[in-house]
C-alpha cells in the first residue's frame, strides 16, 4: 500500500468524488512506478561502465566485480524498500496528520435519486469517523456496486481540519486544511501537502457532520 500525497486529489477527496478520482489515483502509482524505472534506468549505465572498465583493465581484481555486483543488487531493491518504508512510517515527510482510522470500512452505495439539500450549520470540535459514503446517480438509474469500500477520519479545531482518506490496500491519504462557512456551503483551502481551495456544499449537527460535491455525499459522527 502507499501512501500517496497530492494536490489534485485533495481537491478530488474534498469534493468527495472519490471514484471519479480513481484515474489519478492509476496516475499517481503509474507515475511512481515510472520514477523508479526512471531511477534504475539512470544507474544503469553507471553499472554496465563498471562492467566496461573492468574488462578494459586487467589488473582489475574479482573483489572489484564483487563490489560492483553487491552495489547492483542494492540499487535495485532500494526502490521497493523506499515504497514500504513510506508506507508504513505515519510520520514520513509530505504526510500532513498523524490520524489513524481505526473503524470498520464504509461501502460505497449508489442511490437512484438526487443528492439532498444541506442546511449547513455550526460544526462542533472533534474527531469524526466516516458512517455512510453515497452517490446519487438520479432518478430513473440502476444502482451498481462499485466494490470500493473507506474509513475515513476527520478532525475539526477551531477552523483548522485533519483529514485522512483510508482504503486499505490501496490508498491512504493525509490532509490538512483551513475552512470557512457561508451559508451551506463550506470554502476548505488546503495547507497540506499543498496548496488548494474545494467549496463542497456541507450540514452540520452537535455529533455528526456531512459534505456534498455533485452526486457524492459522505457524512461522518463524532466519536
Amino acid at each position: 500500500m502507499k501512501r500517496l500525497v497530492g494536490s489534485t486529489l485533495f481537491v478530488c477527496l474534498v469534493a468527495m468524488q472519490l471514484a471519479a478520482c480513481g484515474g489519478s489515483d492509476d496516475e499517481e502509482s503509474s507515475t511512481d512506478t515510472t520514477g523508479d524505472a526512471s531511477v534504475a534506468g539512470d544507474l544503469t549505465p553507471a553499472d554496465d561502465s563498471a562492467s566496461q572498465d573492468v574488462s578494459a583493465d586487467p589488473d582489475s581484481t574479482a573483489a572489484d566485480t564483487a563490489g560492483s555486483d553487491v552495489a547492483s543488487e542494492d540499487t535495485a531493491t532500494s526502490p521497493d524498500l523506499g515504497v514500504e518504508d513510506t508506507a508504513a512510517a505515519p510520520d514520513v515527510e509530505g504526510v500532513c496528520n498523524n490520524l489513524v482510522p481505526t473503524a470498520a470500512t464504509v461501502a460505497q452505495v449508489e442511490i437512484a435519486q438526487d443528492p439532498p439539500v444541506l442546511k449547513g450549520g455550526t460544526i462542533a470540535e472533534g474527531t469524526y469517523v466516516l458512517t455512510k459514503w453515497e452517490k446519487y446517480i438520479g432518478a430513473g438509474e440502476t444502482p451498481e456496486s462499485s466494490g470500493q469500500s473507506r474509513r475515513d477520519l476527520i478532525s475539526f479545531a477551531g477552523n483548522e481540519v485533519q483529514f485522512v482518506v483510508d482504503m486499505p490496500g490501496v490508498a491512504f491519504l493525509t490532509f490538512s486544511f483551513t475552512y470557512t462557512t457561508d451559508g451551506n456551503v463550506m470554502t476548505a483551502t488546503q495547507t497540506c501537502p499543498d496548496q488548494n481551495q474545494a467549496s463542497p456544499n456541507y450540514e452540520a449537527t452537535e455529533t455528526t457532520f456531512t459534505w456534498l460535491n455533485g452526486k457524492e455525499l459522505t457524512s461522518f459522527t463524532k466519536q
